[in-house]
């Protein structure tokens, strides 16, 4: 193809212009890039198929998945939404079991997505009935349109303020997941939040030559968050570790 060029363009200025790489170089992008342009769609990306053609996917959302099992239809078994807050298939997805109850491993219909999707979406069952919180939120209309209404908490979205790390006042917070229990036995939700924190362990590419962790290790705290009210009128007292309420629950290196 050069050899052909350069016959085609015969001048001294022409055949110096095509000797310099730059040139070259941008002509092999172009050409990838209106390559690539045929594996996409007029009106987006497209999916890489499974490559087994006879598969039953059943469900599937992308990273960071958070799934909310329940009996979302009332018809006995277990239907599934999943909150994913990942690009590009963010959003809370309802997942139908068409199955039955009986069925230990059942096929669901494809997705419906019921409103945005966000980190770490937890579910409480209280009474038989689904309460879904977030990081300081509620969200009493999950089942209708996932979580985007939320009713606020009457406290912060992060309550991690126990120093873990080496370094004083760092926090590096990767899970912060909330749920409801009674944690006391007084017949008043409580709030139980698990939280990950990350000062000493940074990321995971702290390995030497000799296949040795150079970084500290990972810190995983539950807190107690006592409700001293009732369930109706909460009145919320957190447990921390002047206290001794707070358990640490790893240490993973």
């Amino acid at each position: 193809m050069m050899r052909e060029l350069i016959v085609d363009f015969a001048s001294k200025q022409q055949r110096q212009l095509l000797s310099r790489p730059w040139l070259w170089i941008s002509l092999i992008v172009i050409s990838l890039l209106v390559s690539a342009g045929d594996l996409f769609a007029a009106d987006g990306l497209q999916r890489i198929k499974y490559n087994n053609p006879g598969l039953i996917v059943d469900l599937g959302v992308g990273l960071w998945a958070w799934p909310v099992p329940y009996d979302v239809d009332g018809d006995g078994d277990h239907d599934l939404i999943v909150v994913c807050p990942d690009k590009p298939y963010n959003g809370t997805y309802l997942f139908e079991n068409t199955a039955g109850p009986n069925e230990k491993m059942p096929v669901f219909k494809a997705a419906r997505r019921l409103g945005a999707g966000k980190h770490y979406a937890m579910p409480s069952y209280v009474d038989g009935k689904l309460r879904v919180l977030t990081p300081g939120a509620e969200h009493p209309h999950f089942l209708k349109t996932g979580l985007d209404i939320g009713m606020k908490l009457p406290l912060a979205a992060n309550i991690h303020t126990t120093v873990v790390g080496k370094t004083p006042g760092l926090f590096k917070v990767r899970h912060n997941q909330w749920r409801y229990l009674d944690f006391d036995g007084d017949d008043a939700l409580d709030l139980v939040v698990a939280v990950e924190d990350w000062p000493d362990y940074v990321w995971d590419d702290a390995w030497d030559a000799n296949g040795h962790w150079t970084n500290g290790p990972l810190h995983g705290l539950v807190y107690i968050v006592r409700n001293v009210g009732s369930t109706d009128a909460p009145n919320s007292t957190r447990h921390n570790s002047t206290r001794h309420f707070w358990l640490r629950i790893a240490e993973l290196r």
